[in-house]
């Protein structure tokens, strides 16, 4: 456990997720693409049920990888104990999106591609509040960059990999958001973010301290595994779709 090196950490990192979410969701509520596929009525509805998803679904991926910490199953409901799973709360809000789309007869891809655009953005809040609640911290360094935290009563410097994501984020949420100033085809631009967001997971983890480790496949934390199939599956997509495309033009 790392000891929050801030007294009011917890209130800032739900005021950071929080921020994240609402940015996410005036940027939404403005995009003309967005209100062109569904109301306004339509977009709050999708937001809230995406909370609902991001939170079961980075809940279940954590208890799942830390499933030796929770000896109680009523653990599981405690958010505030352990915390939730990036890669999980985004495979959570897919889900969503998907059976929203389909209960409301919206086409999937155009929909995913339109509010998919400012997640790097929210998810770059999110980071924020991590640094300053002291959680998902980096591992042990020398260097000028590092900050101080306490981890089980001892305290040293580590990466601020929280603020290596924050940067990476933004960078991503401008280049996909250049991306849409081209005529793509559909589902380019949620492959292009996805891809990028399992790319950030994987590359950022190598410089965290609280890495999850399978005994069956020690060389790369449980995250980078999820991150790698999501590499892998979102680069065929964009390769797959980059074709078609292609295919299309001649």
């Amino acid at each position: 456990m790392v000891d929050n090196m801030w007294a009011i950490g917890l209130h800032w990192y739900g005021f950071w997720i929080a921020l994240g979410v609402a940015v996410w969701f005036l940027l939404v509520m403005s995009d003309v693409r967005v209100r062109a596929l569904i109301s306004k009525d339509q977009i709050i509805n999708l937001l809230n049920a995406s909370i609902i998803g991001g939170l079961v679904g980075g809940r279940l991926l954590h208890v799942a990888v830390n499933w030796h910490d929770y000896a109680q199953w009523v653990e599981v409901l405690a958010l505030w104990q352990g915390g939730l799973s990036v890669l999980g709360s985004i495979m959570g809000v897919l889900l969503v999106v998907w059976g929203f789309s389909w209960r409301n007869h919206v086409a999937l891809l155009p929909l995913l591609d339109s509010i998919i655009v400012y997640a790097p953005l929210a998810q770059a809040f999110g980071r924020v509040g991590c640094f300053s609640a002291g959680c998902c911290y980096g591992c042990p360094t020398s260097c000028l960059i590092g900050v101080p935290v306490c981890i089980e009563g001892a305290y040293g410097m580590v990466h601020p990999v929280q603020l290596y994501n924050v940067a990476l984020l933004v960078a991503l949420f401008l280049i996909v958001r250049v991306l849409t100033f081209f005529p793509l085809p559909a589902g380019m631009i949620t492959g292009v973010a996805l891809l990028g967001l399992f790319i950030i997971r994987f590359v950022t983890d190598f410089w965290r301290g609280d890495r999850e480790w399978l005994n069956v496949l020690p060389w790369l934390s449980v995250h980078q595994w999820v991150s790698l199939v999501g590499i892998l599956f979102c680069a065929g997509g964009v390769l797959w779709f980059w074709l078609r495309r292609q295919r299309e033009v001649v």
